[in-house]
């Protein structure tokens, strides 16, 4: 199952569907896909403004009770409408309305170690708002620079949300409505637009 293609997952603007050989991360480790046929998706569950070790650190609006990478089944401690693990967040979960909160966005698997596992495996699509939207982490790609600081970094700065589109990314709002999001949008607000609880009013996107 986990080599199928499925056409609804890709996207036509990103790289032809190709099979990356999984996370460079694990190639050393039991759940390594090094060598696997991984099929991948160009769109990922949003975490929202979810907190990371470092680089981008997310918590843009709970600095100390959001989880690490949203490794958590406590919905208190998850900005975004869903999390690393099997928990999603319910209608009445997402208090700043469905209309004001991402769902999922786009990603690119060549830009993205976790993502390169595939669209069936349980460490890819853990996407968070907490990275500025299209952060250049393609390698080749303009403004692409390797990091000094270790793997930990790099998380947050390829666990964000981008595409392939020019100036931004499409995103599905937790009402089920599609919005393109502009590379240039303020910060703040792209993070109010992740956290589905922040109680913080939004003018405008």
């Amino acid at each position: 199952m986990h080599e199928v293609w499925v056409s609804v997952f890709l996207c036509a603007s990103d790289d032809a569907p190709q099979y990356w050989g999984g996370n460079e991360l694990y190639w050393s480790s039991p759940s390594s896909t090094q060598h696997q046929k991984r099929a991948t998706s160009n769109y990922g569950a949003s975490m929202g403004s979810q907190r990371f070790m470092a680089g981008y650190t997310g918590n843009y609006f709970n600095p100390n009770g959001y989880d690490s990478h949203g490794h958590s089944l406590e919905g208190s401690h998850l900005s975004g409408v869903f999390s690393h693990l099997a928990w999603g967040a319910s209608i009445k979960d997402i208090t700043d309305g469905t209309s004001n909160t991402i769902a999922l966005g786009e990603v690119r698997p060549r830009c993205s170690w976790h993502v390169r596992d595939g669209w069936m495996h349980v460490n890819s699509l853990w996407i968070a708002t907490s990275a500025p939207i299209n952060y250049p982490s393609c390698p080749g790609e303009s403004g692409y620079s390797s990091n000094s600081g270790g793997n930990t970094p790099k998380w947050s700065f390829e666990q964000g949300f981008k595409s392939s589109h020019p100036g931004g990314c499409q995103f599905v709002f937790a009402d089920g409505s599609v919005h393109f999001l502009l590379e240039d949008i303020d910060y703040v607000t792209y993070q109010k637009l992740g956290d589905r609880f922040d109680d913080q009013s939004i003018d405008g996107f």
